[in-house]
């Protein structure tokens, strides 16, 4: 049995490739991080030129990383249980209180920046802020479009019949009952497989389906790169330079994390006002 993780790199033909494949467990037997490391070796085909890549996952207690053919490092989040998922699918489904859980991680962050750490452990301080702050918003924007999309038909009518995947998908009559009871769980666990970190399919699918046009968001492009290197390197770059983060710049992405939450906060009801959530007032 294996997990999942994501995985996003650039073809030699100029494709950029995200997938989703298998990803060991780390071996739980050994003594030390360093000796709990295992690999997995995992194929992905370019859609565009349909060259197959060769990917090697490897993962240890503390850390996931991923490189294709000999030396080629492959961006990569962190491996995940499909079973929980589907319990966050469920939630996602059922539950209207994204911006309530997104407010409690703003007030969190708050409080962990005021707390008076050494010089020494300022930076690791910061580095775990900026992650826990990208999941933050990437859990708000994915369970928020998952929970008003398989809430009205309407909607994820206008996602099914315009998506590409779900256009391409053919249905045997006599698992058309099956397959209709299930349509809600079928399309967020493909959307949650889709946009969960990948906030370019988001944008495409708030404008595409919700109507919302969510504005230049160049800044939390920039923002989830530098969370990849304190993902997967503790805070430092691949040439082992450390990331530039300070509680003045995580001040300046949590405000515009909570605005980019009220344009979707403001505008949502717009499209489907009579789903209300308990707490719908502005961050600002």
């Amino acid at each position: 049995m294996y997990q999942k993780i994501d995985v996003q790199f650039e073809c030699d033909c100029g494709e950029f490739i995200e997938e989703t494949v298998d990803a060991p467990y780390p071996d739980f037997s050994a003594e030390k991080t360093r000796d709990s490391v295992n690999e997995l070796d995992q194929y992905v085909s370019c859609p565009a030129c349909s060259v197959e890549h060769t990917l090697t996952v490897m993962v240890s207690f503390n850390d996931a990383s991923c490189y294709r053919g000999e030396c080629i490092e492959v961006m990569c989040d962190l491996p995940y249980d499909p079973d929980r998922e589907a319990e966050e699918i469920t939630w996602a489904i059922e539950k209207n209180e994204q911006p309530e859980t997104f407010r409690f991680h703003m007030n969190n962050v708050c409080k962990i920046l005021d707390l008076d750490a050494t010089v020494e452990c300022e930076f690791s301080l910061n580095v775990m802020v900026h992650g826990y702050l990208i999941a933050a918003i990437e859990s708000y924007l994915s369970t928020t479009f998952i929970f008003f999309v398989t809430s009205h038909k309407e909607l994820m009518s206008k996602l099914i019949t315009t998506d590409p995947v779900f256009a391409k998908k053919n249905i045997k009559y006599k698992d058309l009952i099956v397959e209709y009871e299930n349509l809600k769980v079928t399309v967020a666990s493909y959307l949650n497989d889709l946009i969960f970190h990948k906030i370019d399919k988001v944008h495409l699918l708030y404008k595409n389906v919700l109507g919302i046009d969510i504005e230049d968001i160049g800044w939390l492009y920039r923002a989830i790169s530098i969370r990849h290197d304190c993902a997967h390197r503790a805070g430092y770059s691949k040439d082992g330079k450390p990331v530039e983060i300070s509680k003045k710049s995580l001040f300046e992405l949590k405000g515009n994390l909570e605005r980019l939450v009220d344009t979707v906060q403001a505008n949502v009801y717009n499209v489907v006002p009579n789903t209300k959530s308990v707490d719908d007032s502005p961050f600002i």
